[in-house]
């Protein structure tokens, strides 16, 4: 609670009546005097201590990572107080001594701290800000880092057969393709159906599938069997008819 103090002082001389009256009120003196004898009035005012000191309610914040808005309240201000942040991710709003401070969402993985500066006059404080740090969240790769396919060989009979490879890969897509026109290779999910047609010569043939996801390569070897011819024992001696074993038992 203020005080009101006052002291009326009077000084009296042949020519003139000085009259000074003294008052105090809260942090300051105020000095009001009357010449009489030289029709003069003057006024003057002292700050007899400091004023309070502008004072902010709260004097720190915290915001989690996501950012945030949090409210400032001023008080023991004698003019209209104002704030300031040199930090780009804070932004202040005021309404009256009241201040709105948004904090941007932090998405590196350090925290990060800053100050609000609130002034009044030549009075001034700061706020302190604090802001959590971004989980660390693993990119998805934008390219393939590995590719594996099982098994890396297939050996086929020669009447032909159906086999799968399973591809596994942290790339985005895949493509198989075969290098012979007798291997045939479609893909669905992480795996890859092989189709191998019948071989009617007397040779073995070889060929590889090739799988690949951006610069990542795997090659699976492909083999098959030569089909095994025997006489057509209904066939004439003179004009012998060869089939692989593999149409005569069916």
């Amino acid at each position: 609670m203020k005080k009101l103090v006052i002291l009326s002082v009077i000084f009296l001389s042949a020519t003139a009546l000085y009259a000074l009256n003294l008052k105090r009120q809260g942090d300051e003196m105020a000095v009001a005097g009357y010449l009489s004898g030289a029709q003069a009035k003057y006024e003057m005012c002292m700050e007899l201590e400091p004023a309070a000191r502008i004072r902010a309610n709260p004097t720190s914040l915290q915001f989690v990572a996501a950012g945030g808005t949090e409210t400032i309240n001023v008080s023991k201000y004698r003019s209209a107080p104002t704030a300031t942040t040199s930090q780009t991710w804070l932004s202040i709003s005021q309404s009256g001594a009241s201040f709105s401070v948004v904090c941007e969402p932090n998405t590196t993985t350090s925290s990060r701290s800053g100050t609000i500066t609130i002034r009044s006059g030549t009075r001034e404080t700061t706020v302190s800000v604090q802001q959590d740090a971004a989980e660390h969240v693993v990119a998805t790769p934008t390219t393939a880092t590995y590719l594996t396919a099982s098994p890396n060989s297939l050996s086929f009979a020669a009447a032909g057969e159906t086999r799968q490879i399973t591809v596994s890969t942290d790339g985005s897509t895949y493509r198989a393709t075969a290098s012979q026109s007798w291997i045939t290779v479609t893909t669905s999910g992480n795996t890859v159906r092989v189709v191998c047609s019948a071989n009617t010569s007397t040779s073995a043939r070889s060929g590889t599938i090739t799988i690949t996801s951006d610069s990542r390569t795997a090659i699976v070897n492909v083999t098959q069997a030569a089909a095994n011819y025997q006489s057509d024992a209904a066939g004439d001696a003179n004009t012998r008819a060869y089939q692989p074993n593999y149409l005569i038992n069916n």
